[in-house]
């Protein structure tokens, strides 16, 4: 007698929990599209690069060349690159995030080559610096992902004091994250150029922030 009704009872509670399991579903998804709408495309800093560098001198040269993109000076990173060019063997010049930061505000660097066939070369890399701003308004973010009230304001004196600091992002939002600008970030945004930055995370998520001449 009591058969049917236990069967019945845990049809019920399965297909009560089904339901409960789509409309969590349901609910994530939703949740999920509202997130990726609100994300902004990332900064393509490469496309803001205000310098070009001049064909680097290399001393005794036979054959050896070089070239560095405005797009590597944008990225700041360290870099070795073959300067073997025409020559029948290589060397290797390695540019550091510090040397590029030098080549951004419009400084020439000098570099020593790895050794082969017995020598090596010094290699000066200057780049020409276009349209020359100092932030003289100081910069602010000009987008931060999936912002929900997020702010960011970096005074011209910091701007114009180069040292690396931490700011706090947390503007009309209820809770706050923190972003530092290292002293090369800051030399791009003297030199005219956007600088993104990831933010510290707070209740399970971060942001992207981009930060530009005000």
């Amino acid at each position: 007698m009591n058969r049917p009704m236990n069967s019945s009872r845990r049809e019920l509670l399965r297909s009560t929990a089904l339901l409960g399991g789509a409309l969590l579903f349901s609910h994530v998804l939703a949740a999920c599209a509202v997130e990726s709408n609100a994300e902004e495309e990332p900064v393509d800093e490469a496309s803001d690069a205000l310098v070009t560098c001049n064909p680097p001198v290399i001393s005794a040269n036979h054959g050896h060349s070089l070239v560095v993109s405005p797009a590597d000076v944008a990225a700041a990173s360290a870099k070795t690159y073959s300067i073997q060019g025409a020559a029948g063997h290589a060397h290797s010049i390695t540019i550091s995030s510090a040397q590029f930061s030098q080549l951004a505000a419009g400084h020439a660097i000098v570099i020593s080559s790895t050794v082969g066939a017995g020598h090596a070369h010094s290699v000066t890399v200057t780049c020409a610096v276009s349209a020359p701003t100092t932030c003289g308004n100081g910069a602010s973010a000009s987008a931060i992902t999936a912002n929900h009230g997020h702010s960011l304001v970096v005074s011209k004196a910091d701007v114009a004091a180069a040292t690396p600091k931490t700011y706090s992002i947390q503007g009309s939002a209820s809770h706050a994250h923190q972003v530092s600008i290292s002293a090369a970030q800051f030399a791009s945004l003297k030199s005219g150029r956007k600088i993104s930055v990831t933010s510290s995370a707070a209740l399970a998520h971060s942001h992207t922030v981009t930060v530009a001449c005000a």
